[in-house]
């Protein structure tokens, strides 16, 4: 299943020590994802089995907002929401404390509320990674996206493993002694893998980080000294839009495409009210329908 990444094999090593392990956290949360018959029912039927049925709750991300829910995380050993669907994370507040350790408000139906703290590991699985509100460095901090991407389709049905030998005590017990045993850690590997797959996800969660990076970088919009803020919405509306948003939020874009610039560029930039240079026009308005706004002085993302 680790496709014969040996970062890959480290890591499954290190999750399965987190998974058995309640009373710690490493700041993470881990998705699984891959399309099916890729190893990783597989893989979460052999943690089930590991840490027994009964020590596992099943919420998958946006469970976790919903009022009564996390009374199903108490005395539980790990988390592991199979078959996560694709849908909108509005707020996973509570998700992202649970995951950090920190003290969350359990509501159950019919007894007073009180507080708990959890250290459990959630392990969500699915062909999608869901989308959120929360577009914050701590947000992605916490995710960790490992990719299945073996392809076990076209081969026979081996049911004995998943049955039988991942059942095996013999086979339990050599794993939980591996992994009890393995390099100490403080926090997991990062494989470029999944490296890569958490930059994809951010462009995909971020349309406004997806239009700096290919559009107005692309376009060398980065390097001048001037972009007025309606030059810059404009194209970024367009972009979502393309990209399937019908409605995109474009409030506050100058600010936020500024933050996302310091991040991508050695380069520093400011708002202010500024004057496209005349030998900037064509780049920010190549079919000469603006010259006349662009003489003026716009509100504008300007490079210091």
């Amino acid at each position: 299943i680790a496709c014969n990444d040996s970062e890959l094999v480290t890591l499954f090593w290190q999750i399965i020590l987190e998974a058995i392990n309640p009373n710690h956290t490493r700041n993470k949360f881990a998705i699984f994802y891959g399309d099916g018959n890729n190893g990783k029912g597989t893989f979460q039927r052999f943690l089930i089995n590991l840490i027994g049925e009964s020590n596992i709750s099943a919420l998958k991300p946006a469970q976790f907002a919903e009022k009564h829910n996390l009374e199903t995380l108490v005395g539980k050993v790990c988390n592991i929401g199979d078959e996560a669907p694709n849908e909108y994370l509005k707020n996973p507040s509570d998700l992202m404390s649970i995951t950090s350790g920190d003290t969350v408000l359990v509501n159950p139906k019919g007894r007073p509320a009180f507080e708990a703290t959890f250290k459990l590991f959630n392990i969500f699985s699915g062909n999608y990674i869901p989308n959120g509100g929360n577009k914050t460095k701590g947000w992605y901090r916490r995710i960790m996206i490992v990719p299945f991407n073996a392809d076990f389709n076209g081969e026979k049905e081996k049911p004995w493993i998943k049955n039988e030998f991942l059942a095996n005590d013999e086979v339990l017990e050599y794993a939980l002694y591996k992994a009890i045993n393995q390099e100490p850690f403080t926090h997991f590997i990062e494989p470029k893998a999944v490296k890569g797959l958490l930059e994809e996800y951010q462009e995909d969660n971020d349309y406004l980080l997806s239009w700096v990076k290919h559009e107005y970088m692309e376009k060398g919009w980065h390097e001048l000294d001037v972009v007025p803020v309606f030059i810059l919405t404009r194209s970024l509306k367009h972009y979502a839009e393309d990209m399937g948003i019908p409605k995109p939020n474009v409030y506050g874009a100058g600010k936020e495409t500024i933050r996302h610039l310091q991040q991508l560029t050695p380069n520093h930039y400011k708002l202010k009210r500024a004057r496209v240079k005349v030998e900037d026009y064509d780049k920010l308005d190549p079919l000469e329908f603006e010259r006349t706004k662009l003489s003026k002085t716009n509100h504008a993302v300007v490079k210091d």
